[in-house]
């Protein structure tokens, strides 16, 4: 069995299928806001603040999202 994971920011990993879930929350959160807040990510998955803050690091460097002071923001054509 091949095991798929994302690796995060801080020595972290997720699997594909979880960060694939976190961008759509992500969109979603982004469709209906405009922008998302690491705290909206994080009540959401249920997940830790640490683990959102490193998914969001890696959407940024993915380019799928960009910071803009507290909140995100989806770049174009993601």
């Amino acid at each position: 069995m091949l095991f798929r994971s994302a690796r995060l920011p801080d020595g972290l990993d997720v699997s594909a299928d979880a960060y694939a879930e976190a961008i759509a929350v992500v969109r979603r959160i982004c469709g209906d806001d405009g922008e998302v807040a690491l705290a909206q990510v994080r009540d959401a998955t249920g997940s830790s603040r640490k683990v959102v803050q490193a998914l969001l690091e890696r959407m940024d460097a993915d380019g799928i999202t960009r910071r803009t002071g507290d909140v995100r923001i989806l770049r174009r054509g993601a």
